[in-house]
């Protein structure tokens, strides 16, 4: 197992639907439920469904490539989610500024020990304050339906996420070699169709750049997910600090009509474990249907700090 660091470089802004389900409602980071089911969705498009049936059949038995949700990057800086109750050893009259940070650079989870500056809800190493800005800002625009048969026209908004230059998402990739070839092409070839919702109206696409990056095999005094995460029965009892959200959304299939899959409850990015947790992968298809399996990824991406 290799892992890789993907680079999302967006061209146009992109839409990740919120809990409320609107389209004001919007997240600012893509989780890895969301791309784990546009990767596989996409390489049965460029690979067929006999072989990705093979490959959805193996990832129940072999860790073949595992993600992480993707987080916002500024130039050299690779954002992480703040572990859940994280110390930013600063000063007593910066609290209120800590309250709020919700991505730190990487490096604070090392033994870092120089000083910190926060910009709004980053934390980052002090060095890169003069150069740093915030590396996204969420919009609103006005779109127009006319009904058909009235011809009244009805005004709505619709919100995206827009990254500044220099500015993108990026996510961990852990793949086999004999995986990681059929991984990048669909994550390029996904660049070209887009990512998340609106894609219609040219949201969600991107450049990719991926480079490996050496794994560091060391334990931590805690464990920061990453990712999503359903945990096995025995693996709620690692939990120090978290949060869970619930997850819901549509299945989308040109062998099924739209339905709506069950809600399911999921730690969410930021919650921290004492011991290295696994998490799984749950099984959505619907009775009846047999063509291909609904999956969503809720294995845990985790990493030692």
């Amino acid at each position: 197992m290799k892992r890789f660091v993907v680079k999302l470089k967006f061209k146009t802004p992109f839409h990740i639907g919120g809990r409320r389900g609107d389209l004001i409602d919007i997240d600012e980071i893509i989780h890895s439920d969301t791309i784990f089911s546009a990767i596989l969705s996409m390489y049965s498009l460029v690979f067929g469904l006999v072989k990705t049936n093979k490959l959805v059949h193996r990832i129940f038995e072999e860790n073949l490539f595992k993600i992480s949700s993707a987080f916002y990057y500024y130039k050299d800086l690779l954002f992480l989610p703040k572990p859940l109750g994280f110390n930013l050893s600063m000063k007593d009259e910066d609290y209120k500024k800590q309250k709020k940070v919700r991505f730190i650079d990487r490096e604070l989870l090392t033994n870092y020990t120089g000083e910190i500056t926060i910009k709004d809800m980053f934390a980052f190493r002090k060095e890169y304050e003069e150069n740093f800005e915030i590396p996204f800002a969420i919009t609103e625009r006005p779109r127009v339906v006319v009904d058909r048969s009235t011809s009244a026209a009805h005004i709505y908004y619709s919100s995206s996420c827009e990254l500044i230059d220099g500015a993108g998402l990026w996510f961990y990739l852990d793949a086999n070699e004999e995986i990681f070839d059929e991984i990048k092409t669909v994550i390029n070839i996904l660049g070209d169709e887009g990512i998340g919702g609106e894609r219609t109206y040219g949201m969600g696409l991107y450049e990719a750049e991926i480079s490996e990056e050496k794994i560091e095999e060391k334990e931590g005094t805690s464990y920061l997910l990453i990712s999503l995460m359903n945990p096995f029965p025995d693996e709620a009892k690692y939990v120090e600090k978290y949060n869970i959200i619930q997850r819901s959304g549509y299945i989308y299939s040109p062998y099924l009509k739209s339905t709506k899959h069950s809600t399911v409850n999921v730690f969410s990015e930021g919650s921290t474990f004492s011991k290295d947790v696994k998490g799984k992968i749950l099984d959505f298809t619907p009775d009846g249907f047999s063509i291909h399996r609904i999956l969503k990824d809720y294995r845990a991406f985790t990493i030692p700090y």
